[in-house]
């Protein structure tokens, strides 16, 4: 099948590396129309009736042994808000794109992804390294990265933010953060030096 070049409101798409395509648990509050995927290319396009405005927590948690082929997912620009744990433990995801429209992320929502490298759209930062809405960082982008400074402006680090990141060495935290989350760098075997 030949994937529009414009997103539509009603798709979500994505690439896999598996010989077969991804599964999902969750519906998103409008009716599944198709679930196409190329097995030459890994491309996948899952439409629904109407526009997706939101994803679900643990809409796309890891649930079987196609979703840990999972290297790209983009979501349209309707999409509003992203819950808990939505993307977690995915091995093998790269790039998250986000969208236009996001403004609400819930808690840990790109929980256990060692291989991602950036995030895209709304508020994802410059870097692309991580997800800051309302002053609060959600999530974090650790492929290849052994220090990361906390963009200034930033008022809250969110609970399991850095959680696993084993390759991170050091970090600096703006002087405006004014909380932490629990287990914010739990499992963090590398860290050497909080700044």
């Amino acid at each position: 099948f030949e994937k529009s070049v414009v997103q539509n409101n009603t798709e979500i798409w994505y690439t896999s590396a598996a010989k077969l395509p991804f599964t999902y648990r969750t519906s998103y509050g409008a009716a599944l129309v198709s679930h196409e995927w190329d097995p030459e290319t890994g491309k996948g396009v899952i439409t629904f009736d109407s526009s997706v405005t939101a994803i679900p927590s643990n809409a796309f948690n890891f649930n079987s042994a196609t979703s840990s082929t999972l290297v790209s997912i983009s979501f349209p620009d309707s999409v509003t808000s992203i819950g808990d744990w939505a993307i977690a433990s995915h091995p093998n995801l790269v790039s998250v794109n986000l969208g236009k429209g996001l403004k609400t992320v819930g808690n840990v929502p790109f929980y256990n992804c060692p291989s991602l490298k950036e995030f895209k759209g709304a508020c994802a930062t410059d870097d692309g390294r991580a997800v800051i809405a309302n002053g609060k960082i959600y999530a974090f982008a650790p492929a290849g990265i052994n220090a990361y400074e906390i963009p200034e402006g930033v008022t809250a680090i969110g609970n399991q933010v850095f959680r696993g990141c084993s390759g991170l060495v050091n970090v600096t935290i703006p002087s405006g953060v004014r909380s932490i989350g629990e287990f914010a760098f739990y499992e963090c075997t590398s860290l050497k030096e909080i700044y």
